[in-house]
C-alpha cells in the first residue's frame, strides 16, 4: 500500500446521523427504521486538529466529506472544520450532501469556507422523495440556491431509477439555470442482493417493515448500469460469484489514487466500500462481516484498525493495511474487495461513469 506522506486524497464520515432513509442506504432497513446497532456519533474539531498527523500529510490535495452511514451538514461542528482545514492545510475541502439539513443562511456561510459540494438530488419536487426519503426538494433548492448565489461551486448528482428517468433532461437544465457547475448522473448498481444476483426491483419498507412501494431499475439504456452484463459473464465462467471474488485478482483503486477513507467510528479503511461491511440488516448476514471480524482477530484486536486508539500512521503502515493488503492473494479476502476492485469487474466505475468529480483512473480497467 502507501504511507502517509503519499496520501493525496481522505474521505472523512464526519457523522453517522442523518435526516434521510434511502432505501439503498445500508443505515436503514431498506428505508425504513434505522439499524439498531449502528452508533449514533458525529466527530469533532479537536478529534479533527489532533487524530490525523497533518504536518506529516505533504501530498494531500483534497478531504472529502461524504460518508457510508450518515450525511456531514448532521455535523453541528462542520462550519469549524472545514474553517479550520481550509486554514491549517493546503488541501482542498469538498462534501457531498442530500442538502434537506439547515438552513439558506447556514448555507451562505459553508459556501465561504469549501470548495464544492455535491448535492444528492435524485428528481424534481414531484420524485426526490422516492428514494430521498424524508427529504424536502423545495428546502434542497433553497438551500443550494443560497450555496451558490453566496460564491459556493455546486453539483448535481442525480441516481436514475424508472421513476424519475423521464426527468434527467429537465432536471440538467434547472441545474443550468440554478448555476450548478456540474450536473452528473449515477447509474445505480445497488439492484443486487447478497449472492450478487440481479434484481428487477427492490421493496421500500416502513418502519413497521410493511412494503410501501418498490423501486425499480431504469428501463432507458444509457442509464442501465453494466454490472448486470459483466455478473452474467463472470457466472458462466466461474459458476457463481462468490468463487469470481475469492480468486480474481485485486487492483485496488484506492491504493491506485491513494485515498483513505475514515468512518466516524474511526475505523479507517483504503475506501468506503469497506465500511459499509460493518453495519446493516443484510450487511451483518454477509460473510465478510464475519471475515472482517476475523482480519482484526488475526490482528491483534480491533482497536489496531481504529484511529481513536492506534495512530494513523501505525495503522497505514505498520498493521491494518499492510494485513489487508496481503489477504488479497489469498481466501482470507473480503468478498467486498474482489467485487469492486477485481478484474472482471468495474463497479465504481460503471455506477460513476458520468460523475465529473470522480477520477477517471476508476473508470479504467
Amino acid at each position: 500500500m502507501y504511507t502517509v506522506d503519499q496520501i493525496k486524497h481522505i474521505e472523512w464520515e464526519l457523522s453517522t446521523k442523518c435526516n434521510a432513509a434511502c432505501p439503498q442506504c445500508v443505515r436503514n432497513h431498506y428505508g425504513g427504521a434505522t439499524v439498531k446497532s449502528l452508533p449514533l456519533i458525529s466527530v469533532t474539531l479537536d478529534q479533527v486538529k489532533t487524530l490525523v498527523p497533518w504536518d506529516k500529510m505533504s501530498s494531500l490535495e483534497m478531504v472529502y466529506f461524504c460518508g457510508t452511514y450518515g450525511d456531514p451538514i448532521a455535523n453541528n461542528e462542520l462550519l469549524e472544520i472545514c474553517k479550520w482545514i481550509k486554514t491549517h492545510t493546503k488541501a482542498a475541502v469538498a462534501l457531498h450532501t442530500n442538502g434537506g439539513l439547515q438552513s439558506p443562511k447556514y448555507w451562505r456561510k459553508l459556501a465561504e469556507h469549501v470548495d464544492w459540494c455535491a448535492f444528492a438530488i435524485d428528481g424534481l419536487a414531484d420524485t426526490n422523495h422516492v428514494y430521498r426519503r424524508n427529504v424536502k426538494w423545495h428546502k434542497v433548492i433553497a438551500n443550494a440556491k443560497a450555496f451558490i448565489d453566496a460564491g459556493g461551486e455546486a453539483k448535481w448528482d442525480f441516481i436514475v431509477f424508472k421513476h424519475n428517468q423521464h426527468q434527467v433532461d429537465t432536471a440538467r437544465q434547472m441545474s443550468k439555470d440554478l448555476g450548478f457547475t456540474q450536473f452528473n448522473y449515477k447509474k445505480t448498481m445497488r439492484f443486487l442482493d447478497k449472492s450478487h444476483n440481479f434484481l428487477d426491483k427492490q421493496p421500500v419498507l416502513d418502519d413497521d417493515q410493511n412494503v410501501e412501494y418498490y423501486l425499480e431499475m431504469p428501463t432507458i439504456d444509457k442509464y442501465i448500469n453494466n454490472v448486470g452484463l459483466n455478473l452474467q459473464k463472470i457466472k458462466q465462467q466461474y459458476g457463481n460469484f462468490h468463487t469470481y471474488a475469492n480468486l480474481t485478482s485485486i487492483t485496488c483503486f484506492a491504493n491506485h489514487e491513494r485515498k483513505l477513507y475514515i468512518g466516524a467510528d474511526g475505523y479507517v479503511f483504503p475506501c468506503g466500500w469497506l465500511a459499509d461491511r460493518q453495519y446493516g440488516i443484510d450487511v451483518e448476514q454477509h460473510p465478510d462481516h464475519k471475515k472482517l471480524k476475523l482480519l482484526w482477530q488475526q490482528l491483534g484486536g480491533a482497536h489496531l484498525a481504529n484511529l481513536y486508539h492506534t495512530p494513523l500512521q501505525t495503522i497505514v503502515e505498520q498493521t491494518w493495511f499492510q494485513q489487508l493488503e496481503s489477504s488479497w492473494t489469498n481466501q482470507d479476502r473480503l468478498e467486498r474487495c474482489g467485487a469492486q476492485c477485481g478484474a472482471g469487474t468495474n463497479h465504481i466505475g460503471d455506477q460513476n461513469i458520468d460523475v465529473d468529480y470522480i477520477p477517471k483512473l476508476t473508470m479504467q480497467k
